[in-house]
């Protein structure tokens, strides 16, 4: 079922229906976000969006690097590297719209977020305490 919206065809799951194919070819991920594709360049199809991971990847890498030069455990640079990830992955899901580059873009989040919550709960926990608390 299709929706009309801003001169805009889009289907119930939130896709939108394009005439423009860009050099990726036809969109094949289950979303397409707000911007409208292949506008800036054929060779990618929401160009912003791609652009401003960037800002997930450049500073994450630094990151990463000054933790492991610094000497701190190694989870805390596999943490930014983790964050990088979610910026690649989201950089190629953004310039494809390919169902397979989606998946990179949502699976690092569940990645990223894992090995961020497992850091929070080893500083947290005392010494004498499990990383994961445990019920009993």
């Amino acid at each position: 079922m299709a929706l009309s919206f801003r001169n805009r065809q889009v289907d119930t799951l939130g896709a939108t229906a394009s005439d423009v194919t860009g050099y990726w070819g036809k969109v094949t991920a289950s979303l397409d976000w707000c911007e409208d594709n292949y506008v800036i360049s054929s060779y990618i199809a929401e160009f912003w969006n791609t652009l401003s991971n960037a800002g997930f990847i450049i500073p994450s890498l630094l990151a990463a690097y000054y933790a492991w030069r610094a000497g701190y455990a190694r989870r805390f640079s596999l943490a930014h590297v983790s964050v990088a990830a979610i910026g690649i992955g989201s950089a190629l899901f953004h310039m494809t719209l390919k169902y397979t580059t989606q998946l990179c873009d949502e699976l690092p989040m569940l990645f990223g977020t894992s090995i961020l919550l497992y850091c929070v709960l080893v500083l947290k926990r005392q010494p004498s305490q499990a990383a994961v608390p445990v019920s009993s």
